[in-house]
């Protein structure tokens, strides 16, 4: 397998990691996955562009002329990728002396871009996924997209031995995200979900959700998805460049979160899931093609 790693388009079991890096000793770094369909790269720029604001809100300067986009491109290539597939970018501030302060500005930030075959699973788009709901411990700047993401990792181990397929982060009493997804919730006909601030990724395919809900004539409330409301809705889709449109058969709700409400469950696909799926579906076709 070739990968992109600082310049070089080397055999991934080529690559060497300093002990110095900073992505290794602080989580000091961001990363985007791409999903790739016939080949194609889709919504590239989106991705590119999130990746940029990540970079720039925690002061990391991403090279100028790096061009993502060709290195991906050459990477599908090159590990003859025609097909469904992903693209993972990882940028981090470079190798430097251990310190808490950043170091010199002049310190090159280490790249790494990974492309690798992706198997879709299509009876999860009727059948569904179950979640668990877990208080939020993440930092509180979760609009990053950082490569720090060991509470999201105990959230989805935690999902994982309760059976479910996804975690669910609850801030207070609001829903705010799964591990690596957005959610929304739907009831008489109209999509809620929480409004994209400092507690949540702007999700790209929440973006498309947004686009399509408009097409469709499908209100928006994106005022704030508390527990309640979740729990009480008639459909529930987590959203993701990889689950892409995915249908919540189950909630789950962890012992922290016992006194909120009882497990529900859910018809999967409801009616409105399945016209933004087809949505999003045609969506896929008109540009990956």
């Amino acid at each position: 397998m070739i990968v992109y790693y600082n310049g070089q388009y080397i055999d991934k079991d080529e690559v060497r990691i300093s002990p110095d890096d900073r992505g290794w000793l602080f989580a000091d770094g961001i990363y985007e996955v791409v999903r790739v369909y016939n080949g194609w790269l889709f919504r590239m720029q989106a991705h590119v562009d999130r990746l940029n604001n990540s970079a720039s809100e925690i002061g990391l300067r991403i090279p100028r002329d790096l061009d993502l986009t060709d290195i991906s491109e050459k990477l599908l290539k090159r590990n003859d990728l025609s097909g469904d597939a992903t693209v993972y970018i990882q940028v981090t501030r470079g190798v430097a002396a251990r310190s808490h302060r950043f170091p010199d500005a002049g310190t090159v930030p280490t790249v790494y871009v990974l492309a690798t075959e992706f198997k879709v699973n299509p009876h999860q788009f009727r059948e569904g996924f179950a979640v668990l709901l877990v208080p939020d411990t993440r930092w509180a700047r979760c609009n990053v997209k950082t490569i720090n993401l060991l509470p999201n990792t105990l959230a989805s181990e935690a999902a994982h031995q309760a059976g479910a397929q996804e975690a669910v982060f609850v801030r207070g009493k609001l829903i705010s995200e799964g591990t690596h997804t957005s959610v929304i919730a739907i009831r008489d006909g109209v999509v809620i979900t929480s409004p994209v601030d400092e507690n949540i990724l702007p999700s790209v395919t929440r973006a498309i959700l947004m686009q399509l809900c408009q097409e469709q004539g499908i209100p928006v409330h994106a005022e704030g998805l508390t527990v309640q409301a979740f729990l009480q809705s008639d459909e529930a889709v987590l959203l993701g460049t990889t689950t892409e449109l995915t249908p919540i058969h189950t909630i789950k709700l962890s012992d922290e979160l016992g006194d909120l409400g009882e497990d529900t469950r859910f018809t999967t696909p409801g009616p409105i899931t399945k016209l933004l799926q087809a949505g999003y579906r045609n969506l896929i076709q008109r540009e990956c093609n």
